[in-house]
């Protein structure tokens, strides 16, 4: 889990999950995400390493059924 919770893979799912979501309206969950990463990447990595959330394996027909 410290490797899923490290700067880089976070940073790196962040910039994934952006340019997937670039397209989504003004609405969607993805721009109080953008506009309040700085605040939510901590938080997140603290939860991953205390496992207080879990994260499930995706494929790609789970990627495409979420644009």
């Amino acid at each position: 889990m410290e490797k899923i919770a490290s700067d880089t893979v976070m940073a790196e799912a962040y910039e994934w999950l952006c340019l997937a979501r670039i397209d989504y309206s003004a609405s969607a969950d993805i721009w109080d995400l953008r506009k309040n990463w700085s605040f939510i990447q901590p938080q997140l990595q603290r939860q991953l390493l205390a496992a207080l959330v879990s994260i499930l394996p995706t494929n790609s027909s789970t990627i495409l059924q979420m644009k």
